[in-house]
């Protein structure tokens, strides 16, 4: 990326999880808040150069493993998610 451009957006990828916690999920939640303070101060350091960065957090998604969660385990983590 050439900071000179000024054109540059940069999109990441991170998990509620990260923001709020998990149940039985410590170094996964642990690394997606490491995630998410990483594209805060990514944020911090382009917004000089009119650099956009952004992160998207998705809820819940029902993969194979969220799937073999026990269901009050998912209905917790339902009723944390903002929309």
């Amino acid at each position: 990326m050439r900071l000179k451009d000024k054109k540059a957006i940069v999109t990441g990828a991170g998990q509620g999880i990260g923001r709020s916690g998990g149940i039985a999920a410590i170094s996964y939640s642990a690394a997606k808040a490491g995630i998410i303070g990483l594209t805060k101060s990514v944020a911090r350091e382009l917004g000089h150069y009119q650099i956009n960065v952004n992160m998207v957090l998705p809820g819940l998604i029902m993969t194979p493993t969220i799937a073999r969660m026990a269901e009050k385990y998912r209905n917790m983590i339902v009723a944390h998610i903002l929309l």
